[in-house]
C-alpha cells in the first residue's frame, strides 16, 4: 500500500501543519464536552445548595447547653462634687460537669432532576448535670445576681434544620425550648 503522502515526507513543516489541524480539529468537541462537563457541575452545586436550603441550609453544630446566670455590675464614677451610679447588664456562663450526647442518624437520597442529593437527619438527646454555679470569680461588693433570670441555652447553627420542638426534662418536668439566645 502506497503511502498517500509519498514524495512529501522530506518536508517536516507539512507534517506539522497537517498536525496543528488535527490538533485544533480535535479542540473543537474536546471544548463543547468540557463545557457540558463544567454546566453540569454548577447545576450539581446549586441543586445542592437549594436541597440544602430546605434542610437548613449548613451543616448543623449543637454547642452547650450552657447555664447562663445574669448579673448586674454597678459602677460608681465621681464627676466633682457629683456621684454617678451605672449599672452594666452581664452574663456568668457555665458549663456542664457531665455530658452524654446520643444520636440517632439517618440519611435520605433526595432526587432533583438527574441529580441526587444525600441529607442526614438526627435524633440527638443530650443529658448531663450541673454544679451549683460558683460566681466568686465575678463576685464583688457592687454586684447584684439574678437568681431568678438564670437560664439554660442550647446553641444550633441554623434553626430552620430543626423539624422538631426541642424539649427540656428538668427532673418531672418538661419545658419548651424557646428560639433565640435570651441575651
Amino acid at each position: 500500500m502506497k503511502n498517500m503522502f509519498a514524495g512529501q515526507g522530506e518536508r517536516p513543516g507539512v507534517k506539522a501543519l497537517l498536525l496543528a489541524f488535527l490538533i485544533v480539529l480535535m479542540y473543537v468537541p474536546m471544548s463543547f464536552v468540557n463545557g457540558l462537563v463544567w454546566e453540569r457541575q454548577q447545576r450539581a452545586e446549586d441543586v445542592r445548595f437549594e436541597v440544602g436550603q430546605a434542610w437548613g441550609g449548613q451543616s448543623q453544630t449543637i454547642s452547650g447547653p450552657f447555664l447562663v446566670v445574669p448579673y448586674e455590675k454597678q459602677y460608681t464614677t465621681n464627676v466633682g462634687e457629683t456621684t454617678k451610679v451605672s449599672y452594666t447588664q452581664r452574663y456568668a456562663v457555665f458549663l456542664p460537669e457531665e455530658l452524654t450526647i446520643t444520636a440517632d442518624m439517618q440519611s435520605a437520597v433526595r432526587h432533583r432532576g438527574i441529580y441526587d442529593v444525600t441529607t442526614y437527619m438526627a435524633d440527638a438527646q443530650l443529658t448531663g448535670r450541673f454544679q451549683p454555679p460558683d460566681m466568686s470569680p465575678y463576685a464583688d461588693d457592687e454586684m447584684l445576681i439574678d437568681w431568678d433570670g438564670a437560664f439554660l441555652s442550647l446553641g444550633i447553627t441554623d434553626n430552620r434544620g430543626v423539624k422538631n420542638a426541642l424539649k427540656l426534662t428538668w427532673g418531672e418536668e418538661v419545658i419548651d425550648f424557646e428560639p433565640g439566645t435570651g441575651l
